[in-house]
């Protein structure tokens, strides 16, 4: 028996934020301008788009005012009698334009239908869209998407040159032509997150759960150079939904969503709620979900052990809109406690991270300004799982992992002319790993008295600058062009075994140099054309090279970042 709780689509008039839950009551209701635009974002299937930037340009004046559709994908402006230019963007549809006139004493009803190009890349900065030549598959995702997927992962599916392979019941992990995390560049908001599991228990798509996915990417081929270095397969990039914020001067406004799934089938179950409250400069947004899924029964009646999982997502965003300025802050609890594997010969006992994002965004007459800095911690810990032993009794082999991912990114783009957009940037992105193994009781010296210590203080800090220029030649063809530096520095302290036995090979690595500094050159250049709207051809050419030198002849990595 399987069955699916619907959508439930609830506006909250009261929010209270207690780490893992909220308790939302007495429904409030917007009442519609008695003078005034209003109207319903859907995407192509009619279901609503929540976050779209409606602006409206008075043709006579000049004058502009903007919103975002709220989570309904409703949208709504009180205005003065005219004759408006209406344009709605959203990242991964084309941009819907259209001219209305609004008369003194009535209320008009303008729907929006948003279109999904063939192929293409829409970045959303500041409320200004500009598009690059990019060959990127990507879409919007829609709330039945995420119900029906256990990990974000999965919403990948449906995109060109995308395979999975499946790991536990949340960590599977994506492959672009067979090549996997080591090789493609996995982005979630913006933030390049590290595993801190050799087995990649925890790979980076694990800590942002399904039901806080708008958007999804896929670049598999040749990655700019803008969207970072380490995407020799491509890259990937996941974002969640935009903050939310209220039209003009009409006070708080509050929404939320709430949906759940059941399957009987191993007791596979999990509620979620998004839930805000904005008015038209400030935002705060609440995102949380669980999911409990025990070992399920396949078609032959046999019980298929390893596949069980429990998981708990809290995200809290906290969005200023402030005098052309957009400051948006998230703060993140991932925590696993368990998850088995059926392809290894250990299990997920525990992974718990903390992250938080904040992210500057401004447009000026100029071009733009996109600036971020990062902070994840994560806790994790593997060990023989419950329902794996080793005959004639169950054992026990704990391992532990701290890892901290830390960093920044800045880019600008400056319009040099009409037809040519230079976007230029540095990102700085620092790694630390520690990796222990506690003894075992009994099983001296193979694995005891003492701890196992297999990375100590492991470093690994990336500084990049890039350079990269987008040009429209006509209609039908652009290309770009990109340039990009990254300088490695990586070191590691001293290790040592569980007993005297591992003292030889212990000693021998304590005695070498661990220092290693590599200079990265990446070298792109696109052409895109379109013929038309239901044919793209897109070519390119990309050089990656790396030169190891002695530490002696570069400069250490920047200085001011802890080790723990």
């Amino acid at each position: 028996m399987r069955f699916r709780c619907a959508v439930v689509r609830i506006p909250f008039a009261i929010m209270h934020f207690v780490c893992l839950t909220i308790l939302c009551a007495a429904v409030a209701q917007a009442q519609p301008s008695k003078t005034g635009l209003m109207g319903l974002v859907a995407d192509p299937s009619g279901r609503s788009v929540s976050g779209a930037i409606v602006l409206l340009e008075d043709v006579v004046t000049g004058t502009h005012v903007q919103t975002q559709s709220g989570v309904d994908g409703r949208y709504s402006f009180e205005l003065a009698p005219g004759k408006y230019r209406m344009k709605v963007t959203f990242s991964g549809f084309e941009p819907w334009t259209e001219e209305v006139t609004v008369e003194a004493g009535h209320s008009q009803n303008m729907d929006v239908k948003l279109a999904i190009p063939p192929r293409r890349e829409s970045v959303n900065v500041a409320g200004e869209a500009s598009e690059l030549p990019l060959a990127a598959d990507q879409e919007a995702v829609s709330d039945a998407d995420r119900i029906q997927r256990h990990n974000s992962a999965q919403l990948l599916t449906d995109l060109a040159g995308v395979s999975l392979r499946h790991n536990g019941e949340l960590a599977s992990m994506p492959l672009l032509h067979g090549l996997g995390d080591e090789r493609t560049k996995v982005v979630v908001n913006g933030v390049t997150i590290s595993n801190a599991c050799a087995n990649h228990m925890n790979p980076s798509m694990s800590y942002i759960e399904p039901w806080n996915v708008s958007q999804v990417q896929v670049i598999a081929g040749i990655t700019p150079v803008s969207m970072g270095g380490d995407s020799v397969g491509g890259t990937v990039s996941v974002d969640s939904p935009p903050p939310v914020f209220a039209n003009g001067d009409r006070g708080w406004r509050y929404g939320g969503v709430i949906s759940s799934f059941y399957r009987s089938n191993g007791e596979n179950y999990g509620p979620a709620l998004s839930a805000w409250a904005a008015n038209d400069k400030f935002s705060v947004g609440y995102a949380g979900s669980f999911l409990n899924a025990d070992d399920y029964t396949d078609g032959g009646g046999h019980k298929v052990t390893s596949t069980y999982a429990q998981s708990t997502d809290n995200t809290v965003t906290v969005a200023a809109r402030l005098s052309g300025n957009l400051f948006t802050f998230q703060a993140g609890l991932h925590h696993i406690p368990y998850q088995g594997f059926t392809n290894a010969q250990m299990d997920m006992v525990r992974n718990y991270a903390e992250s938080m994002n904040l992210r500057y965004q401004r447009a000026f007459k100029w071009g733009f300004l996109d600036a971020r800095v990062y902070w994840q911690g994560t806790w994790h810990s593997m060990n023989i799982g419950k329902d794996k032993s080793t005959f004639p009794m169950p054992m026990w082999m704990p391992m532990n992992t701290h890892g901290r991912d830390a960093g920044y990114s800045v880019a600008a783009g400056l319009p040099i002319s009409e037809r040519h957009n230079l976007r230029i940037g540095s990102e700085l992105h620092r790694f630390v790993l520690d990796d222990d193994w506690p003894p075992v009781p009994g099983t001296e010296p193979y694995m005891g008295p003492d701890t196992f210590v297999n990375v100590n203080d492991g470093r690994r800090s990336r500084l990049a600058w890039f350079g990269e220029l987008n040009s429209k030649w006509s209609a039908k063809w652009s290309t770009l062009l990109g340039i990009r530096n990254d300088t490695v520095w990586m070191n590691t302290g001293q290790v040592s075994g569980y007993s005297d036995m591992y003292a030889v090979d212990a000693d021998a690595f304590n005695a070498a140099s661990h220092a290693r500094t590599d200079v990265n050159l990446d070298v792109t250049a696109l052409a895109r054309y379109q013929p038309n709207e239901s044919m793209t051809v897109e070519f390119g050419y990309a050089v990656k090279r790396e030169a190891q030198i002695s530490t002696s002849d570069m400069p250490g990595p920047p200085t001011g970042w802890p080790a723990g």
